[in-house]
């Protein structure tokens, strides 16, 4: 299965990004390698249950489950300081459905 990706560019002095990424039935990567990155939220704001991966490819009924209607999922720092910085891919069972996410770096 090949992956799609958005294209979301970083602005320069820019310390956030919030955008959102319409999530369907092949997996989508939403967030590139991010050396820099601190946290990243996301919220599943669709009638249909997202599947979020740590990868470049999301599975149904794998991963993380965003249940519908607000199911989110939140990236940060552990214990020590370390942080998953990697691609981040969603996959759903529907077409067409919104995931909204932020990013901080």
């Amino acid at each position: 299965m090949v992956s799609q990706s958005i294209s979301i560019k970083r602005v320069e002095g820019e310390s956030s990004r919030s955008a959102f990424a319409t999530i369907g039935v092949a997996s989508l990567l939403v967030l590139l390698n991010n050396r820099f990155r601190k946290e990243a939220t996301f919220t599943n704001d669709s009638d249909t249950v997202i599947y979020g991966a740590k990868g470049e490819i999301a599975a149904i009924n794998a991963g993380v489950r965003l249940n519908a209607n607000g199911g989110s999922w939140v990236i940060e720092s552990d214990s020590t300081g370390r942080i998953y910085t990697g691609p981040v891919s969603f996959i759903s069972t529907g077409a067409n459905k919104n995931l909204c996410f932020t990013e901080d770096f």
